[in-house]
């Protein structure tokens, strides 16, 4: 399945996933992508690379994806992944550098459940616990902007200004949940933390659509089954 867009938002998001083939999600307004499938074209753009795991069809892609950005000269992006598994994608990569004779570049950074990184200024990644048959989590963007305290709305600019220079807090920060995705799952992954599902646009990867597959299977490989939802 392929899907590009959601109304009503100041992002845009175009992805493809089929289950056991490939997964991935780019947003090209912030050069992000979630989870990285066979490393289309497109993903190349992106600055931040966020795993959820790394099955073959969400991480298979990322050497190839890796070259071409040293091909084009461009930066190593950061690539962040479950901190259980960071010491084993850094090994797989760097075992291609005997076969291409250069090494793969980039920045990996050991995530965990509850952490927050920061993309851009006022804008965050934040891990959350999710359900799967390797260490896993899904990941949700928050923007993070300052806005004056409510208790300030009716003071004057001069007195603003007073208390800031007395070294007085004049504003407090706004979450504003955007995207969240959880990569494979099992649904319980809802129970555990229902914050992530207050986010403007939800993903959340059911790999199994119909009885092609028993549901007892589809749980013991740590999936979503549509009827889940």
């Amino acid at each position: 399945m392929s899907f590009s867009g959601f109304s009503g938002c100041d992002f845009h998001v175009e992805g493809h996933s089929l289950g056991g083939i490939e997964t991935g999600i780019i947003v090209p307004e912030w050069k992000l992508a979630l989870d990285i499938g066979r490393g289309r074209r497109p993903f190349v753009r992106c600055d931040h690379i966020a795993l959820t795991h790394t099955h073959m069809d969400h991480v298979g892609g990322l050497p190839y994806v890796l070259s071409l950005r040293q091909l084009f000269r461009m930066k190593p992006p950061t690539v962040y992944v479950h901190a259980k598994l960071a010491d084993s994608l850094r090994s797989m990569l760097d075992s291609w550098g005997p076969l291409q004779r250069h090494d793969l570049e980039c920045n990996i950074v050991p995530v965990e459940a509850g952490g927050r990184y920061e993309l851009r200024r006022g804008l965050w990644l934040e891990p959350f616990r999710t359900r799967h048959v390797v260490p896993s989590v899904g990941y949700t963007v928050i923007r993070e902007t300052e806005k004056l305290r409510p208790e300030l709305a009716d003071s004057s600019r001069e007195e603003i200004v007073e208390m800031r220079e007395r070294g007085v807090s004049v504003t407090h920060a706004v979450r504003d949940p955007l995207l969240s995705f959880t990569g494979d799952t099992l649904p319980e992954a809802l129970d555990d933390d229902p914050s992530w599902a207050a986010a403007r646009v939800v993903i959340h990867e059911a790999t199994f659509l119909d009885d092609s597959k028993a549901y007892e299977a589809c749980r013991a490989g740590g999936h979503t089954h549509l009827t889940d939802l």
